[in-house]
């Protein structure tokens, strides 16, 4: 919450927020030009062997990093 405050907060705006935004909007408009050809995308959901049911990873980036992949979804 702290981290959201000083990024959106005036000073900071033009250096976070709207360099977010572009990257967003450039990654955006590359998606856009491949699905002009195609109709879908495959690609993985997490960058490693799922963990084992009822476990998880103690390591917080590890977590944090396991759903890479499904950032572009939402976007």
């Amino acid at each position: 919450m702290l981290l959201g405050t000083f990024v959106l907060s005036s000073a900071n705006y033009e250096g976070y927020y709207l360099k977010a935004q572009k990257a967003r909007a450039e990654l955006q408009a590359e998606f856009d030009m491949v699905f002009a050809n195609y109709d879908i995308i495959l690609t993985p959901t997490v960058p490693e062997v799922s963990w084992k049911l009822g476990t998880r990873s103690d390591d917080p980036l590890k977590v944090y990093l396991a759903d890479m992949y499904t950032i572009p979804a939402n976007m």
